[in-house]
């Protein structure tokens, strides 16, 4: 039976516990409203001054937050409100893509996107582990060595996916038709970043398809090099599949248009508000070496970026090769920020 003393010391326990959370919540809420106040008298109207926000976070706040953690804080927070295309990548996060965009990385081969809060396969990459593994458009990865995927944002997929060449590592796959999750073991190795895939010629022995991924710094040498190769097979016309090519090197996508387009400006690219900011144009060269070969370029919602620059600009000269109407894009860069992340739309 419990003594009265000991249902005294649980009653006293109990109510400093809920005194404490209660002067906790206060304690935020009250920062939460002085910081607010102190934006409202220490700054202009409609203009919000990070420093001060941050200076008066490090004297009131309770709790210690490291500075990386703050600015990464700020550029996410801001990165969410300039549309779904924008991303605040961290130095590691930057220095990832930059593998993919310029070298070489060890990996499984996949490309992802997120959907429902898992990272899903838009395809294998050609030629690598994942694709001889089994692996298979639309599979939904659902955890990797036994480690759930849900909700886990880029860095931990990358940590978890990448790793030492020949070590192995065990996704857990839901995939339509299978009734039961599917467990694929797949062994690390290179990944090349070519991003030209799929050269062929189709059945009617004339037309060839082509499909690029992504568009880096490599994506017209090798492109020229695939239709260089496809010319000589029989090749007379073609179809560029650029679905599910979420960007890349804006020069990139001006280094392939200037494969099929004339001399001239490709891309007007105006940063700030209503365009007023700097403004760079991307021109053509004179060589155009495939400028008479008939193309149709193939498009989806996920052709973003680089790929509607590089589409929007076949489009425009389409028909009238003399044609010198640019096509505009606003704020399609990426922006350094003091601290080595990026912020890139």
């Amino acid at each position: 039976m419990t003594s009265m003393h000991g249902k005294s010391a649980s009653v006293r326990s109990w109510s400093q516990t809920i005194i404490l959370t209660a002067a906790l919540l206060f304690s935020a809420s009250l920062l939460s409203f002085n910081l607010y106040r102190y934006y409202r008298t220490n700054t202009k109207i409609g203009e919000f001054e990070i420093g001060a926000a941050l200076e008066y976070i490090d004297r009131y706040h309770t709790q210690e937050i490291a500075d990386e953690q703050k600015i990464s804080g700020i550029l996410n927070g801001l990165a969410s409100v300039l549309g779904p295309h924008a991303a605040a990548y961290s130095p590691e996060e930057l220095a990832r893509r930059d593998e993919e965009l310029y070298d070489m990385f060890v990996g499984v081969g996949v490309r992802l996107k997120i959907m429902d809060g898992y990272p899903v396969v838009v395809f294998p990459i050609h030629d690598t582990a994942a694709e001889k593994a089994g692996i298979q458009s639309r599979d939904v990865i659902i955890a990797a060595d036994g480690k759930s995927l849900k909700d886990a944002d880029w860095n931990e997929i990358f940590e978890l996916l990448r790793g030492e060449i020949n070590t192995k590592v065990e996704l857990t796959v839901r995939r339509e038709g299978e009734p039961e999750p599917i467990t694929i073991t797949i062994v690390r190795a290179p990944v090349p970043t070519t991003s030209i895939e799929y050269e062929q010629l189709l059945p009617d022995g004339e037309t060839a398809y082509l499909h690029i991924t992504d568009f880096t710094s490599m994506t017209a040498s090798d492109l020229e090099k695939a239709l260089m190769d496809l010319e000589s097979k029989g090749m007379k016309k073609l179809v560029l599949d650029i679905r599910h090519n979420g960007g890349g090197l804006v020069s990139a996508a001006v280094a392939v248009a200037d494969l099929f387009m004339d001399e001239g400006p490709v891309v007007t690219v105006k940063s700030g508000k209503k365009g007023k900011g700097e403004t760079s144009v991307y021109n053509c060269s004179d060589k155009t070496p495939f400028k008479n070969l008939p193309l149709a370029v193939l498009v989806d919602e996920y052709s973003a970026s680089a790929s509607e620059i590089f589409a929007g600009a076949i489009k425009a000269t389409a028909g009238d090769s003399s044609s010198e109407t640019p096509l505009m894009a606003r704020a399609a860069f990426s922006g350094p920020s003091r601290r080595g992340s990026e912020v890139s739309l």
